[in-house]
């Protein structure tokens, strides 16, 4: 589609090239004869220069629209490429990575990528063709006025580029301070309710504001340097319009050049001053796509996580052994003195509910991240069905945990989109069966809540034991072999809590149940395990 548009936009470029000659001629001939509206009319050239001025135009326009074609083209090809090479990255690359600057290289940066290929170089290779043929026919028409004119507009140039060069480094601390500024938006709107909680909305106006003076700033220093190429090609036009007036206008009087000859020499002066327009904002296009591709190449050229790559193999199948962990050791840090969680032994049997408890920063939610396969262990193995669980397609893995968020995480939709979140298929039945079993008919129902109804973004509009029912409501109908349970109950009232736990224990049958918990549940203690975390360390575990 580029290469295209840049063909057809060659014609425009023909069709700009001819017109001065033909003005040319056309000024001759009417010269030679009374000049009235007829005559021109008349005139077989008029006709030949209408048609090369419509030609043009729609020349112009098909590859203008082409070129923004395949500007949306590529502007889509390159998001969707930089999403899933960032979405296919592991828990710790999030875990470094500012949410607002990784929006900035989806939105600001890819843009500017985007501007380059389908308008920087439309200019430069048009602008290219129209100084190299203008100047073959300025020499050919006259060789003295070609050459002071030409003087005039490559010393501008040889001024212009420089200082358009300038703008490669603005343009990266540019869009580095936007980056910045997005991702203390992003913190802060995420934030909003601990924001007002603790009455930090000034502080948080001043953080912004210094922000703001700091993109500020740079912005100001592009418009100079952008405002000091402007005059400057102004005043290459102007001189380059004084010297064919003055010079030309003496050689018309002396009867060495024709009126047409420097009427063509005028009308080419636009021919010339265009393509160093053209040519500056090429230039500043490439530096400003040139310091966006600086900051998105990182992103692509990285090895990507085993969630796209490793889509392929058989359902992985447990035994009644369950998930087995054997000499487990894991740091979030190389170098640690001791590690973050060190595990010798530990079996989750099929039918029975493994039940951890411990405290804060003892290492649950860590266990069940390496579970999840968000990070990895430096040493030892987790088994299920015999296997490591490090050999299987990590998304097939996956598709056989059901994970429960101590705060249950929504999206914003409807509820039975997030119910249904992350599966193939929706079926409506069978949302409406996971809900009822994870105790959700006390707010679904008619002249209460419908499954199409809106959460709100975050799940705003339910209560948190709702919320949390719903997280519940996810696992049923995923229907998977491990459930991953981190602290189901946390700040419910005792009636949540108890709906939470009996809906745990008809998860039990044929299922593999961990769950994360400071304070007992109501779960069948006949069909349960107890384990005691201390530090990172395994204390006990007893049925």
């Amino acid at each position: 589609m580029i290469v295209g548009g840049l063909l057809i936009s060659l014609m425009e470029v023909l069709a700009t090239l001819a017109f001065p000659l033909i003005v040319r001629r056309l000024v001759d001939d009417l010269g030679k004869r009374t000049f009235s509206l007829e005559t021109m009319f008349e005139t077989p050239l008029f006709m030949i220069l209408f048609s090369v001025l419509v030609a043009g135009a729609l020349a112009g326009g098909l590859s203008g629209y082409m070129l923004s074609l395949a500007g949306h083209r590529t502007a889509r090809s390159l998001k969707n490429l930089l999403f899933g090479r960032l979405i296919s990255r592991d828990v710790a690359f999030f875990d470094k990575s500012e949410t607002g600057a990784l929006v900035s290289r989806m939105t600001n940066d890819t843009q500017a990528i985007v501007a380059l290929l389908s308008q920087g170089i439309a200019g430069l290779v048009g602008g290219a063709v129209l100084l190299l043929a203008s100047t073959i026919v300025l020499f050919a028409l006259d060789v003295a006025l070609a050459a002071a004119i030409l003087l005039i507009i490559f010393a501008t140039l040889a001024i212009v580029a420089p200082i358009a060069g300038l703008l490669s480094g603005i343009a990266k601390r540019a869009n580095d301070r936007y980056a910045g500024l997005a991702a203390r938006l992003t913190r802060i709107f995420q934030q909003v309710k601990l924001v007002k909680a603790f009455r930090a909305e000034g502080q948080e106006e001043r953080n912004i504001s210094d922000n703001l003076d700091e993109v500020y700033e740079q912005n100001c220093k592009a418009s100079l340097v952008r405002s000091a190429l402007q005059p400057m090609t102004g005043l290459a036009l102007s001189l380059s319009f004084l010297s064919i007036m003055i010079y030309g206008g003496a050689r018309v009087e002396n009867g060495s050049l024709t009126i047409g000859t420097l009427t063509a020499f005028i009308l080419y002066i636009i021919n010339l001053v265009a393509p160093l327009i053209q040519f500056s904002t090429f230039i500043a296009q490439y530096n400003e796509a040139k310091a966006s591709a600086d900051r998105i190449e990182p992103l692509l050229n990285t090895t990507l996580d085993q969630t796209v790559t490793g889509i392929a193999g058989p359902r992985p199948t447990g035994d009644d052994e369950g998930i087995v962990l054997k000499d487990l050791e894991f740091s979030y840090t190389d170098g640690e003195a001791e590690p973050t969680l060190y595990i010798p032994y530990l079996n989750a049997r099929k039918g029975r509910a493994l039940v951890i408890s411990g405290k804060n920063g003892s290492g649950k939610s860590t266990l069940l991240s390496l579970i999840l396969r968000f990070y990895k262990p430096q040493r030892g193995k987790i088994m299920f069905g015999g296997e490591d669980i490090q050999n299987l397609p990590i998304s097939i893995w996956r598709s056989e945990i059901g994970y429960m968020f101590q705060d249950t995480q929504l999206m914003s939709g409807t509820i039975a989109e997030n119910v249904a979140y992350g599966c193939e298929r929706f079926d409506e039945e069978r949302v409406r069966d996971a809900l009822s079993r994870a105790g959700c008919d006390d707010f679904i129902a008619p002249g209460r809540l419908d499954i199409h109804d809106r959460v709100g973004e975050g799940g705003q509009a339910l209560s948190g034991g709702q919320n949390q029912r719903i997280g519940l409501a996810r696992i049923f109908y995923r229907d998977p072999e491990v459930v991953l349970l981190d602290e189901p109950t946390a700040s419910l009232d005792p009636t949540n809590e108890a709906i939470i736990g009996r809906a745990i224990n008809s998860l039990l049958k044929g299922r593999i149940v961990i769950v994360l918990s400071h304070r007992r549940l109501a779960i069948d203690p006949d069909k349960s395990d107890f384990l005691m975390l201390d530090g990172g360390r395994l204390r006990s575990q007893s049925s």
